[in-house]
């Protein structure tokens, strides 16, 4: 009866499962420098190429008996639950790290895989495929934990995640090719076709800032009247919302002539990991219908602190129309924005100091 039930279910039953499994990574998984983070997605991972091995080795070597035929069954959907595990894993990571509207391309591909892992079992026994997939997870991977290893974020660091990606893949196809070298040989070049046109567009999207700049995550922005910081506590005066502001937010900041502005962000980096951020400030020309730059201010971060790294910058010689600042990378990869309308005041507003 639990059998008939789960084959009339089966699809409303993967979809819960992916729906829990992804909700208890998004709860579980926080930094990329903790063990437990590492060791999950380790453990998926090896567990992909252990499941490739077997499907290879039985297929190649056509073997045959109740254990093998069982063995051939089962390990395309462990295979379907390791990718899909590992993929729910590297969304999360990817998700938390840069503003969503910039990266949502790439965030999308990795969900897309999440969910159409689903569709995937029998694509699953092909040799081309199960490395090209297993490629996306590693450079993907390896793009989150190399800055951790190294200490820094970077192009150079992107492409070294790719390179050292690839030469997994090699070791692994090697590897098989000691037992099934007919059905390696048979696939090598439409591999070396499908992997060198995944690096390509990789690095198309990294250098068209569509990949975040992992593992850099924006904890916390926003645009002040005033941020001071007192030992290890940083306060922001902001104004009063009324009720029906605090129903329908919107940043409107209410300025006297020659008052400066400031923006306040909080960036996490893991421990170790130090790069140069900036604050991009822009204003919006209604004219042009472009966003016109009005100064950078670039300060370092240090990684560690799991509310993010704090800082600040101020901006002076204001006027009245639309802002917004985006936090961004050296490269300027963007990692979030504030977007707010400045308005000279007709009356002094009433201030408050908030806790950042």
């Amino acid at each position: 009866m639990v059998k008939e039930f789960i084959k009339k279910h089966e699809r409303l039953i993967s979809a819960g499962a992916l729906l829990v499994g992804f909700s208890w990574d998004a709860f579980t998984l926080t930094r990329i420098d903790y063990f437990f983070e590492v060791l999950v997605l380790g453990t998926h991972t090896s567990l992909i190429v252990l499941w490739i091995l077997l499907i290879n080795i039985i297929e190649g070597k056509n073997l045959k008996g109740w254990f093998f035929d069982n063995l051939r069954n089962i390990t395309p959907i462990l295979m379907q639950v390791s990718f899909g595990a590992l993929f729910s894993a590297l969304t999360i990571f990817y998700i938390k790290s840069a503003s969503i509207t910039t990266t949502l391309i790439f965030v999308l591909i990795l969900a897309g895989l999440l969910v159409g892992n689903e569709f995937f079992r029998k694509k699953y026994q092909k040799f081309v495929f199960q490395f090209s997939v297993l490629f996306v997870a590693l450079a993907s991977f390896f793009a989150l934990y190399i800055p951790v290893l190294v200490g820094t974020v970077g192009a150079w660091v992107f492409m070294l995640a790719n390179i050292v990606a690839g030469f997994t893949i090699f070791l692994l196809v090697e590897f098989l090719k000691l037992f099934v070298p007919d059905r390696v040989n048979c696939s090598r070049n439409g591999l070396r076709i499908s992997i060198g046109s995944i690096i390509v567009i990789l690095q198309l999207l990294y250098f068209s800032n569509i990949i975040p700049p992992v593992p850099l995550a924006l904890k916390d922005k926003g645009v002040y009247h005033n941020v001071v910081r007192s030992g290890e506590v940083y306060v922001g005066t902001t104004e009063e919302e009324s009720l029906l502001e605090k129903i329908f937010p919107g940043t409107t900041i209410h300025y006297t002539e020659g008052e400066s502005i400031s923006m306040y962000s909080a960036i996490f980096a893991p421990t170790g990991l130090s790069t140069n951020i900036a604050h991009s400030w822009e204003y919006f020309d209604v004219k042009t219908n472009t966003w016109i730059p009005q100064g950078r201010i670039s300060f370092s971060i240090a990684g560690g602190r799991d509310s993010g790294f704090r800082g600040y910058t101020e901006k002076s010689a204001l006027f009245e129309g639309k802002w917004r600042v985006q936090v961004v990378t050296k490269r300027n990869q963007v990692l979030g924005r504030v977007v707010f309308t400045l308005e000279k005041a007709e009356k002094t507003p009433i201030f408050i100091e908030k806790a950042l």
